[in-house]
């Protein structure tokens, strides 16, 4: 019997709620290969399949893969296909790869810790370990230097929505209490303000004071015009008359409709506020209790006076934290459209000690002939830390580790069905937060997929079931070094699909985890409508 080439890889797929399971045999260095009279054997003693077929030159091959961690029907029969470039195998399942039962019988054997991988990314979870330990110290991923001074205190960053859920509250009319949304909006703000020793969390970032960063030498601040970042969208419902006229005139100019505000709805808020409230399930708004209780009392928005207070409080809001409502705060991992400003730069920030990329911060965007853009001091004096790179403990990695679970493919995964889910679209324009230039193309299929990929053994050895991971699966292209007719043709599929487009600095780092998944699926299954086929890990 001939030993098989060292190349044969395996390639497991398995969809959600279907009790299938789907095994690819293949050499990923030839796109064809003789595969005469194939025949697959189960050695469930060994957690094993054994594929054996005849080769180009009259000869047998055997390989060895390790069965996948599911419950096979062993009555049920195994089917083959054969193909030009591999062999398919397909087992019927008692229950689907995602059954609790599977779930229970996967991590039965595990360490504490170990089933981490294969739970969802989770704030709350991620607040509650940060907040239990008496000081964290933030390390670089890739070689283990300590970025960061000893950070105490944590709260959770606000979600890019919450202006519009303060309007979902009030309105953004003075006869619906708009006044009062705007006085909200000011003191949220100033809870969230970057200060040495605090640490502001998200699903994807740590947002942390420049002052507690170590090593790095941030560049001075650089004088320029009136900050322009102080425009929002129109969804965000700030006048575009404070480009034009500057802070105290937009003020002065809004002074009539801000007198119209509530007198005697003055919010007490404090750094326990709960004011990150979403819309309940049926898509209607609660107010806070407090917001009921003085509506309760009848309160006439349109025949009182707001205080001098609520103009002074606007004024401060609109001077120094401008960034906070341009979604400055918020997730800079992946942007997206309504919370792109064209003012606002983002700069990578990398580890003092082997340059790996950390996260980035953001500066105004002035022109700098030096350079081709403005280098000054972050704003609001944020650095954004991205957890995927990060450590909170050493060893990097290790079960104190509270980042160890977070990769770039995880953490974009994870905004990607969030977006998808938000904006009820499933073709995505990935494009590049600096230049703006289209970097990658992607169409999701099947967001609840299962998969595993390795290599095939050469000799019948006992080994441990493998466990599947849950995945995406996608369809891709790579845009950075498109023509520009191509790049007429992306436009023009994005505006008929209406395609949304997200910001990211690493790119180019997704790109290619996608090839690299795509390389791991024979060539007749790794392409569909001129796309490349992959996975990514949720």
């Amino acid at each position: 019997m001939t030993p098989f080439p060292a190349t044969f890889k395996y390639t497991y797929e398995s969809n959600s709620h279907i009790p299938i399971l789907k095994l690819y045999i293949f050499n990923p260095s030839s796109s064809s290969s003789n595969f005469t009279n194939p025949k697959a054997t189960l050695l469930f003693d060994k957690s094993l399949i054994q594929l054996t077929w005849i080769d180009n030159n009259q000869l047998p091959v055997t390989v060895w893969a390790p069965l996948a961690n599911v419950l096979i029907d062993a009555d049920a029969a195994v089917n083959l296909r054969v193909s030009d470039d591999c062999i398919e195998v397909k087992f019927v399942l008692v229950v689907p790869v995602d059954h609790p039962v599977v779930a229970s019988f996967e991590f039965g054997g595990c360490g504490e810790g170990d089933d981490d991988e294969f739970m969802p990314l989770q704030l709350d979870s991620d607040l509650k370990k940060l907040a239990a330990c008496e000081e964290v110290y933030f390390y670089c991923r890739g070689c283990s230097t300590k970025l960061t001074k000893a950070v105490r205190i944590f709260k959770e960053m606000p979600s890019v929505n919450w202006r519009e859920a303060a309007d979902n509250w009030f309105g953004t009319c003075c006869c619906s209490f708009g006044g009062v949304s705007e006085k909200l909006v000011a003191k949220y703000a100033n809870l969230y303000t970057c200060s040495s020793g605090v640490c502001l969390l998200d699903g994807t970032s740590v947002v942390l004071c420049k002052d507690d960063f170590v090593g790095y030498k941030f560049p001075d601040q650089v004088e320029s015009q009136d900050h322009k970042s102080l425009q929002l969208s129109a969804d965000n419902g700030l006048r575009k008359d404070i480009l034009d006229n500057g802070i105290t005139e937009a003020v002065n100019v809004d002074r009539n409709s801000q007198n119209k505000a509530v007198h005697d709805f003055d919010i007490k808020l404090n750094c326990n506020s709960d004011l990150t409230s979403k819309p309940d399930i049926e898509g209607t708004t609660k107010c806070p209790p407090d917001v009921r209780n003085n509506m309760d009392h009848g309160i006439e928005c349109c025949h009182t006076h707001a205080d001098e207070d609520q103009t002074h409080d606007t004024s401060e809001l609109l001077a120094n934290k401008g960034s906070l409502l341009n979604g400055l705060l918020g997730n800079c991992f992946m942007v997206t459209s309504p919370y792109l400003s064209k003012d606002i730069k983002w700069s990578e920030i990398s580890c003092p000690n082997c340059s790996c990329l950390l996260g980035a911060y953001p500066h105004d965007n002035i022109d700098d002939p030096s350079n081709g853009f403005n280098t000054s001091a972050p704003l609001n004096d944020s650095v954004h830390l991205f957890k995927c790179f990060i450590s909170t403990s050493l060893p990097v990695g290790g079960p104190t580790d509270l980042f160890r679970k977070y990769t770039l493919e995880r953490m974009f995964t994870s905004q990607l069905l969030e977006t998808a889910t938000d904006e009820l679209s499933f073709r995505t324009v990935v494009r590049h937060l600096q230049t703006r230039d289209p970097m990658l193309q992607i169409i999701l299929l099947n967001p609840n997929t299962w998969c595993s990929f390795g290599d095939c053994m050469d000799a019948m050895v006992s080994t441990l079931k493998i466990n599947l991971h849950p995945a995406i699966k996608v369809l891709f292209s790579d845009c950075s070094n498109s023509t520009e007719s191509q790049l007429r043709k992306l436009d023009q599929w994005a505006t008929k699909n209406q395609v949304d487009d997200v910001y990211m600095l690493m790119s180019r780092a997704l790109t290619e985890a996608l090839e690299e998944a795509n390389s791991m699926l024979p060539s007749s299954h790794a392409c569909l409508q001129g796309l490349s086929l992959s996975f990514l890990r949720r």
